[in-house]
């Protein structure tokens, strides 16, 4: 830990926050337009007007899909890695989507009884001093695609309510990626 915070201070701060901040501006650009999208936070055009702030963090969802199948199909896909669920902030999550309290209780009862329950969340994507603009186009092609139902592989949820892709990776050409 000591080491990575000696690098950040030679590197210096004030790099890693501009860095963040312009490629938090340039994924809003290439986000914005995606039919379906959903973003969670302050407004696009607040961002980009500089009237508001926003963390190289973008909590959204796509319309007619799932967080779970976004998720997925971002890793097995496009290679792009995100968290998707709540985020350990439940009731931040269920007051964004605008959930009732009503709802959630019925969701929590029903998952006491062991009764199937569609659980809300959103998926999480987050800029890093490694991440790229190639990093963020990736995101935004994979994102686009799905909007389009550009999706190669069949997915089946899990067990645990996660999604997997059950054709053979040979089954499908992922977009630029191998899978061996």
């Amino acid at each position: 830990m000591a080491a990575a915070l000696e690098e950040l201070m030679r590197f210096g701060m004030d790099r890693v926050a501009a860095h963040e901040r312009e490629l938090t501006n340039y994924a809003i650009r290439r986000l914005q337009d995606i039919p379906g999208l959903s973003l969670y936070g302050p407004s696009w055009q607040d961002v980009l007007a500089g009237t508001e702030d926003r963390l190289g963090v973008f909590s959204f969802n796509l319309k007619g899909h799932s967080y779970v199948e976004v998720a997925s199909v971002l890793a097995n896909e496009w290679g792009v890695g995100v968290r998707s669920g709540c985020f350990c902030a439940h009731l931040y999550v269920a007051h964004l989507l605008g959930i009732s309290e009503e709802d959630s209780t019925e969701a929590r009862e029903r998952l006491i009884a062991g009764l199937p329950v569609e659980l809300p969340g959103m998926v999480r994507a987050s800029i890093g001093l490694a991440t790229s603009r190639d990093d963020i186009d990736r995101l935004a092609s994979g994102l686009l695609a799905i909007a389009r139902g550009d999706i190669r592989a069949t997915y089946s949820k899990t067990a645990s309510g996660d999604m997997e892709p059950i054709s053979s990776a040979h089954e499908f050409e992922a977009h630029g990626l191998s899978f061996l």
